[in-house]
């Protein structure tokens, strides 16, 4: 699977959702913490909601990586001074 078919299949049960089960969408959006106020802006612009929501979704959680990885302890840390 490529990225682009990954991104199409995330996509589509980005819509599912949308069309199907609106509770479970605001759930996954409250978990992943996309900003709300951004989202809600962004939607009035959008020609695709699902493809705007599946792409700050995905954003969110590369922030949250990228994050992880500037904070990450570096590993000439002895034992006893880490957590």
């Amino acid at each position: 699977m490529s990225v682009t078919d990954g991104h199409e299949a995330f996509t589509k049960y980005i819509r599912h959702l949308l069309l199907h089960d609106f509770n479970k969408l605001v759930q996954l959006l409250y978990r992943v913490d996309v900003d709300e106020t951004k989202l809600r802006s962004m939607l009035k612009e959008a020609d695709d909601a699902a493809v705007l929501i599946a792409n700050l979704i995905i954003q969110r959680q590369i922030e949250k990586i990228n994050r992880s990885v500037q904070t990450k302890l570096p590993y000439d840390i002895s034992d006893e001074e880490r957590w």
